[in-house]
């Protein structure tokens, strides 16, 4: 298994994320949280071989620069779901999975890191 690491800028901090072999979201970590700088570490102790390449990340990287820019709020990108996490269990932040699509809705854009 390959993971595709990246970081990108947003209003609220730089975000680290990953990208499986198919391009779906893996992770989504604020750079300055806890789990942002081990964020590779952590991809590689669950097997995965990390790299760098945007061309495999660019699809993820447009999206969250599109919506930090307020110009998108609902992701197109494929999700890999990994457990079973539900919304009770991450309190701060609303999260709508509806046909293919995630939907942040602009007042409820805060995070916790």
């Amino acid at each position: 298994m390959k993971a595709y690491i990246d970081e990108i800028a947003s209003p609220a901090g730089p975000l680290a994320f990953a990208v499986d072999e198919d391009g779906a979201l893996i992770r989504l970590h604020f750079v300055e949280s806890n789990y942002g700088p081990v964020l590779e570490e952590d991809l590689e102790d669950e097997g995965y071989a990390v790299e760098a390449d945007e061309s495999r990340t660019a699809a993820v990287r447009g999206e969250l620069s599109e919506y930090a820019h307020g110009n998108r709020q609902a992701f197109d990108v494929p999700l890999s779901y990994v457990g079973d996490v539900t919304a009770a269990e991450q309190p701060g932040v609303e999260v709508r999975y509806r046909g293919g699509r995630v939907d942040l809705p602009r007042g409820h854009d805060h995070f916790s890191s």
